[in-house]
């Protein structure tokens, strides 16, 4: 699946960095580039998939999100709002 491919080219781009060092990319002009080339290129894939799959992604991440939180509650009686 294509997918799989340009999702696996966007962490190659990260694969063997130290947080430090993916953070300090934010400042590096070609690499926001080609971390933003990327994202859209994962994007463009997914995007083909939920439309050929028929699928509504608003409903998919709201309803995903829920079973989340009641899955992986936050502690200490924080919510998800803060």
């Amino acid at each position: 699946m294509a997918l799989s491919v340009v999702v696996a080219e966007l962490v190659e781009l990260f694969q063997w960095k130290s947080e430090d060092e993916s953070q300090r990319a934010r400042d590096d002009l070609a690499a926001q580039q080609a971390t933003a080339d990327e994202i859209a290129d994962v994007a463009i894939y997914l995007t083909q998939l939920v439309d050929a799959l028929l699928v509504d992604i608003n409903t998919a991440v709201t309803q995903k999100l829920e079973k989340n939180a009641k899955k992986h509650p936050l502690s200490g009686g924080a919510t998800a709002d803060g």
